[in-house]
């Protein structure tokens, strides 16, 4: 894994969808907890869909991304992407994730788009 996707990859991390698309909005971040391994690095934490905490568990490999969650409700969100070269044009400190979000619902595609997520440090870090 590159050094920038391990320090983004971390626990106490938030990712956060910085403008939510239609079909998608009740998805407002994720938060990692645990990131296991070398190279491939395992995660696991949690996603706030419409004021829940849902589980999930993903994988890292150099600055790509991908993570599902456990299903809530009915539905299963995923998301794939990568660390962005450049970072947030509004504050070029902050780190961004770009991919796919989709939702399932009974293992249909039931809304899918490209977002970007915001990299929050939590604690003290």
């Amino acid at each position: 894994m590159s050094q920038a996707g391990r320090e983004v990859i971390a626990p106490e991390r938030y990712l956060v969808v910085k403008k939510s698309p239609l079909g998608l909005r009740e998805f407002d971040h994720i938060a990692i907890e645990e990131v296991e391994g070398a190279g491939s690095l395992r995660i696991k934490g949690y996603a706030y869909v419409g004021e829940t905490y849902v589980r999930l568990s993903g994988v890292v490999e150099g600055t790509r991304l991908y993570f599902v969650t456990v299903a809530h409700e009915g539905s299963t969100y995923e998301f794939e992407g990568c660390l962005l070269r450049r970072y947030d044009p509004d504050d070029p400190s902050v780190q961004v994730l770009e991919g796919r979000l989709s939702k399932y619902r009974r293992g249909r595609q039931v809304a899918s788009a490209r977002v970007r997520l915001t990299v929050w440090r939590g604690g003290n870090t």
